[in-house]
């Protein structure tokens, strides 16, 4: 496809390099032809009077027609040698999203974001213990009923050295953009402020998921072969920072489910 459009780029340089040459020579042979006519006009125009001088413009002109300038870079349909009369194809990798901020997306898939402050929300201090083995909040089971729901992700939550939890339930749809899942790939897509890390069905990608720097974009495989009815729990722990000496607020700027139709061997 680049190919192509270069082959195409040069061949229409080409013919406006061509244009341009028509158009000097037809100018010059438009001031020859106007330099013919005030000659004529000077021999017979000398009568003194301005019908006379018209008469012979007229004349003149008739007799010696310039020849037209040529017209500007005409329209594709002009060019039937540049027409790219290939059949259109569809996109390499075709996408879809379901923005899970969106109302009407989340009711596609069933989820409804709950957030809760804290490594170990409702434990003392937080959960904050010397050397913690970790937070249980990270596990599809683990049991967030009585946290709040989340409407609004990207409002602001903690100040200071804070973590906040997020978790979604999610079914998937039989189709998303009016596809369906047949041969695409699952993503969960998210920016989160200022650390984070993403958590899928228990699992954390230790290369795409873990803290990749401060409000930096994440983009996590979720399922490489996503079927309708497949159920899956997100977690996000997100962090504020920097940690010596945080700023702003606990948010996540967005949070998307992407679908990629791939070819074959991708």
């Amino acid at each position: 496809m680049v190919i192509y459009s270069m082959i195409k780029a040069r061949e229409r340089a080409e013919e406006e390099a061509k244009r341009k040459e028509r158009a000097e020579k037809a100018a010059q042979e438009r001031a020859r032809a106007e330099k013919a006519i005030q000659a004529r006009i000077d021999a017979a125009g000398a009568k003194g009077y301005a019908d006379g001088y018209a008469k012979a413009r007229a004349e003149a002109k008739a007799a010696i027609a310039p020849p037209p300038l040529p017209p500007a870079w005409p329209p594709r349909n002009d060019r039937p040698e540049m027409t790219d009369d290939r059949p259109q194809e569809e996109p390499i990798m075709p996408r879809a999203t379901l923005d899970l901020q969106n109302p009407a997306d989340l009711a596609a898939v069933g989820g409804q974001w709950k957030c809760a402050h804290g490594f170990v929300p409702g434990q003392p201090n937080e959960g904050f213990v010397s050397e913690a083995a970790g937070s249980p909040c990270r596990l599809p089971d683990y049991d967030d009923s009585g946290w709040d729901a989340c409407a609004d992700l990207a409002a602001w939550r903690r100040r200071g050295v804070s973590f906040v939890w997020y978790r979604i339930k999610a079914t998937l749809p039989e189709t998303v953009g009016g596809r369906a899942l047949d041969g695409a790939r699952c993503l969960f897509e998210s920016c989160i402020d200022d650390y984070g890390e993403i958590w899928i069905n228990g699992e954390c990608d230790r290369e795409r998921a873990t803290v990749q720097g401060f409000n930096v974009p994440q983009r996590v495989v979720v399922s490489a072969e996503p079927k309708p009815g497949d159920e899956i729990t997100i977690a996000i722990l997100a962090m504020n920072g920097p940690l010596a000496g945080p700023g702003g607020a606990v948010f996540v700027r967005y949070a998307t489910l992407a679908f990629e139709w791939r070819e074959p061997g991708y």
